[in-house]
Order: structure tokens, then C-alpha cells, then sequence
């Protein structure tokens, strides 16, 4: 488990050709950068996807590399049992979520069954989803269900709410102290709002501030944002 605050640019996946990943990926290393998602929306299905990976992995073995996989259902453990994944994110955890106790369940049990050893990134309270009525009992519930509670603002490109992220923090502070649940954003982080976040979140998954062009990161942004955050760590180590 990562023991502190960390940048994770996230690469848009749209072919099966791995040349712009390989350039974005190069990049993130120059810029220190220790962890990394890939995601398709529309492009690339589950199966074309896990090929992918599986290729930036070998080119990359010692970077910290995570999927998400938005055409997989509740079964998505056992789904991706013969890939070695770094990390999986999952946009809807339905905890907390009314009528949708069924579906949480059966996530739930399909990680705690599963050989899944990496992290698991679980949507709370995340964009485009259903929204629990109780964000902090949710919140306390799914800390159990999960390695990292990830959640968003409203929408892409919109900064989740300090009030919100500030009551999930607590949420996440409360009972037992040897469960450190952290919390990861998912939406609209910029070097302009990043000294507010980071006093709630742990980890920042970031996709457009980050692009000198769409799809293309920008060497200079990563070094910029990815500084702050490192610089912060030192300063509260």
C-alpha cells in the first residue's frame, strides 16, 4: 500500500496501438511519477483492454499500473483473475445506495473471494452514478468493502466538493483506526485547486489539467503537479 500522497495520471485508451502510451507513460517516469491507470470509454472492450495492459506492463514492469474497466458487471474479480493487476478502479461500488444492497454484496464477496492481489479502488458518491441519501454512513460501511474509497465531482473536469470530500474524510476516521482507509479524487484537479484537495484526499487520479493537448500529457504539468504533491510529503513527514 502506497504510505503516501500520489499522482495518478490517468491514459485514455483508444486503439490497440501502444505508441501514445509508451510516449505518455515516458513522460509521467520522467516526471517521477510512480503510478499510473488505463481507461476506454467506447474504444476498446474488456478483453482488448487487458491486451494493452498486458503489453504496457511488460514494457514497464516496475511501474505501479491500474485498469478500469467500465463494460465488466458485479463478477469483475473473478473476471480478471488471470491478470496481474497493480490496482483495479471501479466507478460504482453501490454502497450505500437504496434497493442496491444485491449488487454491493456481490462485489463485495467477488473481492473478499477472489485472489485479487492488487489495490481496490471503489466508486463512492461518483459522478454519473447513484448517490447514497447517507454519504457518511456510506462512507463508514464501504471503508470495510474496499482498499481506497474513490470518489469525483459532479461531473469530468469538476472539483469534488471540499464539504463533501471533508465529511467523507471524517467518515473514514472514525472506528477502528488499524482499518487506514485512504481516500482517492477522481475529477478536476489542477496545480489551481490541489493545496485544498490534499487536505482530505490521498491520491489524485488526473486526466485533462494534465494534457498539453487531448490525449497528450504535458511534461511540464506533470512535474508541476507532482512536485506540489511530493513537496507536501516531505513537509508532513
Amino acid at each position: 500500500m502506497f504510505s503516501k500522497k500520489l499522482l495518478m495520471p490517468v491514459i485514455h485508451v483508444e486503439s490497440t496501438s501502444c505508441e501514445s502510451i509508451f510516449q505518455n507513460i515516458d513522460k509521467c517516469l520522467s516526471a517521477n511519477i510512480k503510478a499510473i491507470w488505463l481507461i476506454s470509454h467506447g474504444y476498446l472492450n474488456f478483453v482488448q483492454l487487458k491486451n494493452v495492459f498486458k503489453k504496457v506492463k511488460k514494457k514497464y514492469p516496475n511501474l505501479w499500473i491500474g485498469c478500469n474497466f467500465l463494460d465488466l458487471d458485479q463478477n469483475i474479480f473473478s473476471q480478471i483473475k488471470d491478470i496481474k493487476l497493480d490496482g483495479i478502479w471501479i466507478d460504482n461500488s453501490y454502497q450505500g445506495l437504496a434497493f442496491r444492497e444485491m449488487e454491493a454484496e456481490k462485489l463485495y464477496l467477488s473481492w473478499k473471494n477472489s485472489n485479487f492481489n492488487g489495490i481496490y479502488f471503489g466508486g463512492v458518491a461518483f459522478k454519473y452514478c447513484e448517490q447514497p441519501f447517507l454519504l457518511e454512513k456510506a462512507v463508514f460501511t464501504a471503508k470495510n468493502c474496499m482498499d481506497i474509497i474513490t470518489t469525483s465531482g459532479v461531473s469530468t473536469g469538476t472539483a469534488a466538493d471540499l464539504k463533501k470530500l471533508s465529511l467523507m474524510k471524517r467518515a473514514l476516521n472514525k472506528g477502528n483506526p488499524a482499518k487506514n482507509t485512504k481516500l482517492a479524487v477522481a475529477s478536476g484537479i489542477s496545480i489551481l485547486n490541489i493545496k485544498d484537495q490534499i487536505k482530505f484526499a490521498d491520491f489524485f487520479i488526473v486526466s485533462s489539467s494534465l494534457e498539453s493537448s487531448s490525449g497528450v500529457f504535458s511534461l511540464e504539468k506533470l512535474i508541476e503537479l507532482n512536485l506540489f504533491i511530493e513537496n507536501f510529503n516531505l513537509s508532513n513527514s
